[in-house]
């Protein structure tokens, strides 16, 4: 279980600064969008590790984790919809 969290906040952390990286380059809401869900992994890694910390309700653990999922996916599907209807029309089949 610890090595499975590690390895969910070291891919977490990398993707993080990959996206935080694209978005400074890019300046895009799209981009922004993106690194805002990634920060989603970011934190879904500390509440996997808060558990084994502390005496965390285990509801409590689901409900944060399957949250921050839902926030994630709305995040990122409201990235590529935006990119769509920004994107030149000449694009669009």
């Amino acid at each position: 279980y610890t090595l499975v969290i590690a390895a969910e906040a070291v891919v977490a952390t990398v993707l993080f600064a990959l996206l935080g990286a694209a978005f400074h380059r890019r300046r895009s809401v799209p981009y922004l969008l993106l690194w805002i869900a990634s920060s989603t992994l970011l934190i879904k890694s500390a509440v996997g590790v808060v558990p084994m910390l502390t005496a965390f309700d285990p509801t409590t653990h689901l409900i944060v984790d399957h949250g921050l999922d839902v926030v994630m996916v709305l995040v990122a599907l409201g990235a590529i919809h935006y990119a769509g209807r920004t994107a030149p029309s000449s694009a669009r089949p």
